[in-house]
Order: C-alpha cells, then sequence, then structure tokens
C-alpha cells in the first residue's frame, strides 16, 4: 500500500444523519468505514488520518478523555478491537481527501 488508498466507500447520508453535527459525521464515517472494511482491519494495524482535529482527540485511544456525548461513547466501544493511530492533517495537507469528498458529495442528487 505503501500509504496509498486501496479502497474507497462513500454513500448518502440519510435525514437523520444530516441532522448531526460536523464532528459526529465525521467520526460515524470512520466507525461505518471500518465496519465496513473490518475483514481486511481487524487483523493488523493502521492508521487513520482526519482533517477533524476533535474526531482526532476523541478516537485517540492513547488519551484518557471524557467524552460525554453517548453516540461517541458507544462509537468509542465498537472501535475497541481495532488497532489503530488516528492522526490529524489538516485539510491543506490532505487534498485528495478533501478533493474526493468533495467530488463524491457534489455527484450526489
Amino acid at each position: 500500500q505503501l500509504g496509498r488508498p486501496v479502497a474507497f466507500f462513500s454513500r448518502t447520508l440519510s435525514a437523520a444523519e444530516q441532522r448531526h453535527s460536523a464532528v459526529e459525521k465525521e467520526a460515524y464515517a470512520i466507525v461505518e468505514s471500518l465496519q465496513r472494511w473490518k475483514h481486511f482491519l481487524l487483523s493488523r494495524p493502521f492508521k487513520i488520518i482526519t482533517d477533524q482535529q476533535a474526531v482526532s482527540f476523541m478516537f485517540n485511544s492513547k488519551i484518557k478523555n471524557k467524552i460525554k456525548n453517548e453516540k461517541i461513547q458507544r462509537w468509542r466501544v465498537e472501535l475497541l478491537p481495532y488497532q489503530f493511530d488516528i492522526i490529524y492533517r489538516p485539510g491543506s495537507e490532505n487534498k485528495a481527501a478533501d478533493a474526493f469528498s468533495r467530488y463524491c458529495s457534489s455527484t450526489v442528487t
């Protein structure tokens, strides 16, 4: 892989999901992606790169943080079986992922 993407996944958010905050949408995108590709990811360590600093903080297992949002707490528990490091990278340094997300959202009607 050498730092290159091996797969892409996207879908339209439901009406209820569209009402989530931006941070919750980003967090859920990670959770759903890991669930979708779990057959590849459960058995090996990997990195998640996000341009949402809050998401990188809330899913960082090395930081003991007190999250009061029950939805985020549930998602953290769902991620416990995975061995990952989450890395914050500003959008300006993560242009490929940003371009894909904008392209996908602009093509969905």
